[in-house]
């Protein structure tokens, strides 16, 4: 693994890699047999090609991506409505995973026990909390269930797949 992080940029020698991470020291659940064994977060002026082949990639200068979608590792959280109270101050330890179950219940609705994340009680007026206590429910599988997939075999337009190509070039997914 320390390898790994010790990657350079032969041109300029600066850390490629930022982090490196066992995957099965941050995941659990029935489909960890299907990721990766070790996660690389790498340095944002970086990104991967797959030019090798479907199974492998290099490192490459990253490409400059049109268009206000850049994905970055932070991000912006805002609230505001009934039921939300004003905070000052960046909340600490926020994840992503917790903006699910906070909108299941700001919609009144049960937040299912195998859910990822927290409702975001610290944003929540009190009193909301007290008329409305959170509520878990056991998971209700997947929807549809498996015996309704319906499958089709309906083609897209060449222009509706050109202009998902386009939104994907410009995500930086192809070139």
């Amino acid at each position: 693994m320390q390898a790994i992080r010790e990657k350079l940029d032969p041109e300029t020698g600066q850390p490629i890699v930022q982090e490196a991470y066992f995957a099965r020291d941050y995941y659990d659940g029935p489909h960890t047999d299907s990721i990766p064994d070790i996660i690389v977060s790498i340095d944002p002026d970086y990104g991967f090609s797959y030019y090798l082949s479907h199974y492998s990639s290099i490192v490459t200068p990253r490409a400059e991506v049109a268009g206000p979608a850049k994905h970055r590792m932070e991000g912006i959280f805002m609230a505001n409505g009934p039921g939300i109270i004003s905070q000052p101050a960046p909340l600490p330890g926020l994840k992503i995973e917790d903006v699910a179950p906070t909108a299941l219940y700001l919609m009144g609705l049960p937040v299912p026990s195998d859910m990822d994340g927290r409702v975001l009680t610290e944003i929540l007026d009190p009193t909301l909390l007290k008329a409305q206590p959170i509520r878990h429910e056991e998971p209700v599988g997947f929807w549809p269930k498996e015996e309704e997939v319906v499958f089709s075999d309906a083609v897209m337009s060449a222009e509706d797949e050109e202009v998902i190509r386009g939104r994907l070039r410009a995500l930086g997914y192809f070139e």
